[in-house]
């Protein structure tokens, strides 16, 4: 029988390591996120925890990571509330702007059909 010493590497054969790897690899690519705030801090936390038994001769190891990474920045906008005969809901465009741009004629409107015998529509 072996009885080398437990440490973080030898531990469920390198399990607890493995975990920790991993959560780095996550904080760097939450830092890399553009959508991120570049500045905040993150943090990676391992936990032991050890639950032994009765006779003390036999001890229960479990192994967690948890990390605290950057939220995705948030954006804003900003909408008007109409109340129509369909109901109220809300539009991102002024409503009061309307039309500025668009062309009062309906797009059927402005459509020429050609005779037949004008190279037009068969």
């Amino acid at each position: 029988m072996s009885e080398e010493q437990v440490s973080l590497v030898t531990l469920r054969r390198g399990a607890a390591v493995e975990l920790v790897d991993e959560e780095i690899r996550r904080a760097l690519a939450n830092i890399v996120d553009p959508n991120t705030d570049p500045e905040a801090s993150r943090e990676i936390t391992l936990t032991l925890k050890l639950k032994p038994e009765k006779d003390r001769e036999r001890v229960g190891i479990n192994i967690s990571v948890k990390s605290k990474l950057a939220p995705p920045a948030s954006c804003s906008a900003s909408i008007w509330v109409l109340s129509t005969k369909r109901g109220i809901f809300g539009v991102e465009d002024d409503p009061h702007q309307r039309g500025l741009f668009e062309d009062p004629t309906p797009a059927s409107e402005n459509v020429a059909s050609f005779a037949k015998e004008h190279g037009g529509e068969k």
